[in-house]
């Protein structure tokens, strides 16, 4: 049996206590702000509904979580294991220097569209990578350049919805009782 996963007094993972409380003040049983979050960072077409939730994400103070989960930096207070960022993937192991390059150009294209999206969020800023572009083979007709832009594409399709995922489940995940962690303590110090 699976041991069902609780928010504590030190929060849940790479999230503090206050930030898992504004997620799931914001995203529990809210499908419809998150489908619209993925929406926005594929860069569909806002309907003005759309356009409203997002502004309630922004006046609710979510855009730094939503932030911290799509374009993460290391943070040296974070628990073990539970940092990353948008380079944590790169296996260098058995591969040449060029392909790992290839992959080092393509997440740094990932992490500037993803920047770019949030200053169109923030600021109103004009999209200055269009998603669709990626894939341009009649623009890009160097392979490598077609391999990076392919690779960040593929790479933003997953990754944002793997992070929606993730909030999602976050939202869902249950807070600690008083005597709950009475009782992990209580175990933790026997060990």
């Amino acid at each position: 049996m699976e041991k069902e996963q609780k928010i504590t007094e030190e929060g849940y993972g790479m999230f503090s206590r206050d930030e898992m409380r504004l997620i799931k003040g914001i995203f529990k049983d809210n499908p419809l702000l998150i489908k619209t979050i993925r929406k926005f960072f594929f860069q569909g077409e806002m309907s003005e509904e759309e356009k409203k939730l997002l502004g309630m994400l922004k006046s609710l103070g979510g855009l730094p979580i939503l932030r911290k989960c799509l374009l993460p930096e290391i943070d040296p207070e974070s628990p073990l294991f539970q940092f990353a960022d948008v380079y944590n993937g790169i296996s260098t192991k058995d591969r040449s220097t060029e392909f790992v390059n290839t992959e080092i150009e393509a997440k740094m294209l990932l992490g500037k569209y993803l920047d770019n999206q949030f200053d169109v969020l923030e600021n109103g800023k004009a999209n200055e990578i269009k998603l669709r572009d990626l894939v341009d083979f009649g623009k890009h007709t160097n392979p490598t350049e077609r391999h990076i832009f392919l690779a960040c594409r593929n790479a933003l399709l997953m990754h944002i919805d793997t992070m929606m995922q993730m909030i999602k489940t976050l939202a869902d995940i249950k807070e600690e009782t008083a005597d709950e962690r009475s009782t992990r303590l209580k175990k933790d110090s026997a060990k």
